[in-house]
């Protein structure tokens, strides 16, 4: 059976939008879908789609970094915070192998090697919250 995220693959960004439908994905919803259905916690999404759709970059990096931990490498389902200048932010979460997004300049949600981000990307665990 194929991941769930092999299904998203090409579909085009919208923010706060569900990759489940089949219309358009979001990041940060991916995220929340694969932390989830992993049994992991993940972070107050829905928030972080309001600050993305209102453009509020610095509130959506400093919740970014308050709600995660910083790991010494790649582990599955870490996140990555990409910053994209004026564009805005991104989120990446790491599959097998390879990082998840939903890149500006190219269209649709790719995964990349892991091996072709610049080695001093940072990658994060969701700090469990109540």
């Amino acid at each position: 059976m194929e991941p769930i995220y092999h299904s998203w693959l090409g579909l085009p960004h919208i923010i706060g939008a569900d990759p489940r439908n089949g219309e358009g994905a979001c990041c940060l919803v991916m995220a929340k879908i694969l932390l989830e259905d992993s049994g992991c916690p993940a972070p107050p999404i829905e928030h972080w789609v309001t600050l993305a759709e209102a453009g509020d970059w610095d509130p959506l990096r400093d919740a970014f970094y308050r709600h995660t931990e910083e790991l010494p490498k790649p582990e599955p389902l870490a996140l990555t915070l990409l910053e994209n200048g004026e564009q805005g932010l991104g989120l990446g979460t790491v599959i097998p192998g390879q990082l998840l997004l939903v890149p500006l300049h190219r269209r649709g949600v790719s995964a990349i090697p892991l091996r072709a981000l610049p080695a001093d990307t940072t990658y994060h665990r969701v700090i469990p919250y109540v």
